[in-house]
């Protein structure tokens, strides 16, 4: 097979495997804008756009406000994070402590024992009334 034909076949390979693994990213990962995700540097990121066709997820750091906080879908890491999730990793920093000591201390945006002031994530107010079966 000439040179020219070998390329062909492998860049046709390597964009059937791309093209699975942003179908499996898309199912896995659910993702849309204005919902949260951690980027691969363990920030949780407002989501402000996310491209399944080119492997781009983008948006704004809830640490530092800092944009555009873009990762690969795929080789990033990038995981969906609940409001709840989000607040915990902005006030203790990465759930992992593993991944947390990988972070040099000049980066660390979390206090160790930092008081959280009372906040909670969530609703907040009185309480429902009780349904009559």
């Amino acid at each position: 097979m000439p040179a020219e034909g070998r390329r062909a076949g492998v860049a046709l390979i390597m964009g059937k495997a791309f093209d699975t693994a942003m179908r499996r990213a898309q199912r896995q990962l659910r993702i849309k804008p204005g919902d949260i995700y951690e980027s691969c540097s363990y920030h949780p990121v407002l989501c402000l756009g996310i491209d399944y066709k080119n492997d781009d997820i983008w948006g704004v750091s809830l640490i530092d406000g800092s944009f555009p906080r873009s990762c690969s879908l795929v080789h990033c890491g990038v995981r969906k994070l609940t409001p709840k999730q989000a607040w915990a990793i902005k006030r203790g920093g990465p759930e992992d402590p593993e991944e947390a000591a990988r972070i040099p201390g000049k980066a660390r945006w979390w206090k160790a024992g930092a008081e959280d002031h009372g906040l909670r994530v969530g609703l907040i107010g009185p309480k429902p009334p009780k349904r009559k079966p």
